[in-house]
């Protein structure tokens, strides 16, 4: 059994990265274009689509990432009010990274299948070490989607 009842820490809910003006610039210019161009081919729903998409891209873009705490323990995984029992959880990862070290657990949840929590400034080899005891380990990797997510700035 593991040594600690718990393992309690808190961090950003997600990495951001400040996006300069031109960023803001150039995502209005191209969803412009992209709007404008498929109004005159008479999509005027994807058009509208367009507009409202840029506009919550660069609404997103700007909020800055609350600070959440997150907790495991001997019932699952808490992040913030949200309990996520082990019986809901299939498997893990630590995702050991150069500038981010990150958890990563697959849900039985179908709308949610992942969950990406950061570990900041805690050992992933205590994470991975008190989650042995409850969850098998898997080979779980960011998708292609997060990668070029984090590519663009995100």
């Amino acid at each position: 059994m593991h040594q600690n009842k718990e393992i309690k820490w808190s961090a950003y809910e997600y990495h951001t990265n400040k996006k300069s003006s031109d960023w803001y610039w150039a995502v209005g210019i191209i969803g412009t274009a992209i709007a404008v161009t498929a109004f005159l081919y008479d999509n005027i729903l994807f058009s509208v689509f367009v507009v409202i998409g840029a506009f919550t891209l660069m609404l997103y873009a700007s909020k800055e990432p609350r600070r959440v705490v997150f907790e495991i323990d001997g019932r699952g995984i808490k992040i913030g009010n949200n309990l996520y029992p082990y019986s809901n959880l299939r498997s893990f990862n630590v995702l050991e990274k150069e500038h981010e070290n990150k958890l990563i657990v697959q849900s039985e949840k179908l709308m949610m299948p992942y969950l990406h929590i950061p570990l900041e400034d805690l050992s992933p080899e205590e994470v991975r070490n008190f989650l042995i005891e409850h969850l098998p380990e898997d080979d779980h990797q960011e998708s292609l989607a997060e990668t070029v997510m984090e590519y663009l700035g995100f």
